[in-house]
């Protein structure tokens, strides 16, 4: 079964004498700069397939339903919309199991947007571990700082980045992070047949996934063990 990393979290890198920012962290550890790109890669993918989960739901006009799509802003959107098409549908059955899977697909989209919005850093107090701080984070304590520079509180406003913590990420939570995109992929996937099959067909991909959230194996595999390796993936 596949975990999603949870980091641990350090309090604020600038604490240390001896903390570098910028990405070049990730330049010394091709490993954390592969793992991203794989985990953004397959969230791309995974974003695709939930587009076509829900034109195959709704059905109708697709240059219409894709305009509508282009409107979207954000994953849970997108989420959101599949759930509502298959409840006003009354797909109780693919409802339940899609329950099942949303949660770790949305824990893992999360991953890669704080990969894309993220501040990296290093220390030499977490040697072979890269530090992720939070954008957002840092903005809004910038925001306050200038004010209080204006105000003439300068100790104050040196004091409030003691508030910025950071993120610690090892190898294995980089490499967690990028297996946990991949099944999220392969869920969508079996999701995808769940819905194109009859109930009996689709029971082991309902099982599989209500039992496991995101699959280390895309679905040919758990249908088909015994399946000549050409021909996976390409239905």
């Amino acid at each position: 079964m596949i975990t999603i990393p949870a980091p641990q979290k350090t309090g604020a890198p600038t604490e240390h004498f001896n903390v570098a920012f910028g990405p070049d962290v990730l330049l010394d550890h091709p490993a954390f700069a592969s793992s991203i790109g794989l985990t953004i890669a397959y969230i791309a993918e995974a974003e695709r397939q939930l587009s076509t989960i829900l034109k195959s739901l709704v059905g109708g006009d697709t240059r219409v339903i894709t305009a509508l799509l282009a409107s979207f802003r954000g994953h849970k959107q997108l989420l959101g919309a599949v759930e509502t098409a298959l409840r006003t549908a009354d797909r109780t059955l693919d409802l339940d199991t899609f329950a099942a899977i949303r949660r770790p697909i949305e824990d893992t989209w999360e991953i890669r947007d704080s990969f894309g919005h993220g501040i990296w850093a290093r220390s030499s107090d977490h040697p072979g571990a890269a530090l992720r701080i939070s954008a957002r984070q840092v903005g809004g304590i910038e925001e306050k700082a200038k004010w209080l520079i204006v105000e003439g509180r300068f100790t104050e406003a040196f004091e409030i980045y003691a508030n910025v913590g950071a993120e610690i990420w090892t190898p294995a939570d980089f490499s967690g992070a990028a297996t946990a995109a991949r099944g999220v992929v392969n869920s969508l996937t079996a999701f995808s047949a769940c819905i194109a099959q009859s109930p009996e067909e689709a029971d082991p991909l309902h099982r599989a996934l209500r039992s496991q959230g995101l699959l280390s194996d895309p679905p040919w595999k758990l249908q088909s063990p015994t399946q000549p390796p050409e021909n996976d993936g390409t239905r």
